[in-house]
């Protein structure tokens, strides 16, 4: 029996700011949706660290430049949400 799998579906998003890293939780699903294999966790590096002696894991993705704004707009909407409705 073969098996085609056709798309990676992101199940999980943890934005890290003092990491300067997003995780993401994946899994591979086949045409019908159906998951295959245990999930996935990418990083992706606002700057990437010294790299390991053996190269990068193939997990490690550089972050674009364009979205570090969004994650920091994020950030701060975030804690204004929370410090008028808490604090306010």
């Amino acid at each position: 029996m073969t098996i085609t799998l056709t798309n990676a579906v992101v199940r999980n998003i943890i934005v890290d700011y003092e990491g300067q890293v997003v995780q993401v939780v994946y899994t591979f699903v086949d045409a019908n949706g159906k998951e295959w294999g245990n999930k996935g966790t990418a990083y992706f590096f606002v700057t990437m660290p010294a790299e390991p002696p053996n190269g990068y894991p193939d997990s490690w993705f550089q972050l674009p430049a364009s979205y570090v704004p969004i994650f920091l707009t994020l950030k701060s909407d975030a804690e204004t949400a929370l410090t008028t409705k808490f604090l306010g």
